[in-house]
């Protein structure tokens, strides 16, 4: 049988409740750093990748 409201020692505290949300959304926050990657170009430039596969597509050896 639970106890009376009135019979509680003290009140819960969401302390605890909040700082786990608070680790979650941390959680779920990109990085600077990844995001900082996602806004580079990949590779460099295209233009030097695009000769050297087409390079390797022709069967040119340098």
């Amino acid at each position: 049988m639970h106890r009376h409201i009135i019979d509680h020692d003290k009140q819960r505290s969401d302390r605890a409740r909040a700082e786990r949300f608070l680790q979650i959304e941390r959680q779920e926050r990109a990085h600077p750093a990844s995001k900082e990657l996602q806004r580079r170009a990949p590779g460099g430039t295209g233009a030097a990748r695009l000769r050297a596969f087409l390079r390797i597509a022709r069967g040119i050896r340098a």
